[in-house]
């Protein structure tokens, strides 16, 4: 999930801005790539964690075309944020918060039937250390 602004320029340590626009979006590089991969008439499954404030996310995924099975809800974390500050001529500040984004929920391979897909896949992850996964071609 993502909230993002518009600020007259990046916000400076200290300084406190006003922005002149908000809006709250569903969000998350997986759920955008996958939303495009859907909106181009490609076959594509979404694995991932919501939290219980994430329903309306699963909801504009299966709207847009993604399936959405292998997505798990968990009643104990929330949603994964990012709040994005963008200026009017296109820089941006992404703050996550590390605690919602790493959500204690377990996935495995084993558990979700996606992973085990004989069609091509992609898995990315928003943490620095880790990497992109393909799957067979």
């Amino acid at each position: 999930m993502s909230s993002s602004t518009v600020m007259p320029k990046i916000v400076e340590p200290g300084e406190t801005l006003s922005s002149t626009e908000y809006e709250r979006r569903s969000g998350g590089k997986g759920a955008n790539q996958a939303v495009a991969v859907a909106r181009a008439g490609g076959n594509v499954t979404l694995v991932g964690a919501v939290g219980k404030d994430g329903d309306w996310i699963v909801s504009n995924l299966r709207l847009a075309g993604v399936t959405v099975t292998d997505i798990v809800t968990s009643n104990k974390e929330p949603t994964g944020r990012a709040i994005i500050q963008l200026t009017p001529e296109g820089e941006n500040s992404i703050e996550r918060d590390p605690l919602l984004l790493n959500a204690r929920v377990s996935l495995s391979c084993e558990e979700n039937r996606g992973c085990h897909s004989p069609e091509p896949f992609a898995a990315s992850y928003p943490r620095p250390t880790a990497g992109v996964l393909v799957g067979p071609a």
